[in-house]
C-alpha cells in the first residue's frame, strides 16, 4: 500500500463524502489512510480507534470492496428472544449472561460491555463461546454438585483450624457458585492460590487438598549434611522434650513446646544457632510430629 492507487483512493473519498457522519465514513476513511501509505499505528490515531479495528476494516475492504465496510444489519429478531429471556430471569446469574450476549449483538465492544455489566473480558469472551455453540441453553450455570459440596462441609468441619480447612472452604465456595475474586476476598488469600487448590481438587480429590509432608533435606544441604549438634547432644535434646515441660527447664510459664522454644533451649543449652525450619527438621528426625499445641514423640 506504499504507492497510492489514485482512482480508488478518489472513489473512497466520495463514498466518504455521501456517508459522512456514519460509522460507515469512519470506516472508509480507515482504508482510504491505509491506501494513502499511512501505518496501522497513524491510522488508529487519526481515527481514534484500536488497531485491531483498523485490521478488521482492511480486511472487510480487501475482501468485499466498499460492501464489507458496512455495519451489518443487527439480527433483531434474535436480540428480541434474548431481552425477553433477560426479563424472565430477571435478579438471577443467568439474566447477566444473557445480557452479555445482548450488548454484543446490539454491536457494543467487549469493553464496553465489560464496563456496562462488571465483569472481566473472559467472562464476555466465555460467555460468548458458549453461546455460539449452545444457544441459550450454553448461558446455564450448571446445578451445584450438591454430593460434592456435603461431603467438602464434612471435610471442612472435621479439618477445622487447619491450613487444609482453608483450601477445603476454597473449593467449597467455588462450588456454591462464587466467583474468584470473591473467594479471595471471603479468604483472604491470593489468585494463585485458589487456582491451584482448584487444581489439586480436579486431579486428587479432598487427598490433593492435604499438606504434603517435608521432604528430608539432600546429602551436603544445610540440613541434611552439616549437623549441628552431636548425637549426645540430641540425645540430651530428645530426653528433655519426652520427658520435660518448657516450664521445668527455665521457659516460665510456657507448659507445652514449640519450635520457637525448642530454638532457644537449643542455644542457651549448646550454643547452637538454628533457623526454625532447621528446628523443624531436626525434631521430625528424632521421632517427634507437630500436633497443636505441642511436639509429641511418634506413636510406633
Amino acid at each position: 500500500m506504499v504507492q497510492e492507487p489514485q482512482a480508488e483512493i478518489e472513489e473512497l473519498k466520495a463514498a466518504e463524502r455521501m456517508k459522512s457522519g456514519t460509522a460507515k465514513a469512519k470506516h472508509i476513511k480507515i482504508v482510504r489512510l491505509r491506501l494513502e501509505g499511512y501505518t496501522i499505528k497513524q491510522v488508529a490515531q487519526m481515527t481514534d480507534c484500536s488497531r485491531r479495528t483498523v485490521y478488521t476494516w482492511q480486511k472487510k475492504y480487501e475482501a468485499e470492496g466498499l460492501n464489507g465496510l458496512a455495519i451489518k444489519p443487527k439480527p433483531q429478531a434474535e436480540i428480541e428472544e434474548l431481552i425477553a429471556a433477560e426479563r424472565m430471569k430477571s435478579g438471577t446469574a443467568r439474566a447477566k449472561h444473557i445480557k452479555i450476549i445482548r450488548l454484543r449483538l446490539e454491536g457494543y465492544t467487549i469493553q464496553q460491555v465489560m464496563q456496562m455489566v462488571c465483569c472481566s473480558m473472559s467472562t464476555v469472551y466465555t460467555w460468548q463461546n458458549k453461546y455460539e455453540a449452545e444457544g441459550l441453553n450454553g448461558l446455564v450455570i450448571k446445578p451445584k454438585l450438591q454430593v460434592d459440596i456435603e461431603e467438602i462441609k464434612a471435610a471442612e468441619r472435621i479439618e477445622s483450624g487447619t491450613a487444609k480447612a482453608k483450601r477445603i472452604k476454597i473449593i467449597r465456595l467455588r462450588l456454591e457458585g462464587y466467583t474468584i475474586q470473591q473467594v479471595m476476598q471471603m479468604v483472604g488469600c491470593s489468585m494463585s492460590t485458589v487456582y491451584t487448590c482448584q487444581k489439586k481438587y480436579e486431579a486428587e480429590g479432598l487427598n490433593g487438598l492435604a499438606t504434603k509432608p517435608k521432604s528430608a533435606p539432600k546429602p551436603g544441604s544445610k540440613l541434611g549434611g552439616n549437623k549441628k549438634l552431636t548425637e549426645e547432644q540430641e540425645r540430651v535434646l530428645y530426653e528433655t522434650i519426652k520427658t520435660e515441660l518448657p516450664n521445668e527447664v527455665g521457659f516460665a510459664p510456657f507448659p507445652n513446646w514449640t519450635v520457637s522454644l525448642a530454638k532457644r533451649w537449643i542455644s542457651q543449652t549448646f550454643g547452637v544457632t538454628y533457623s526454625e525450619s532447621g528446628v523443624r527438621y531436626v525434631l521430625g528426625r528424632l521421632g517427634f510430629s507437630y500436633t497443636s499445641p505441642t511436639w509429641t514423640i511418634k506413636q510406633k
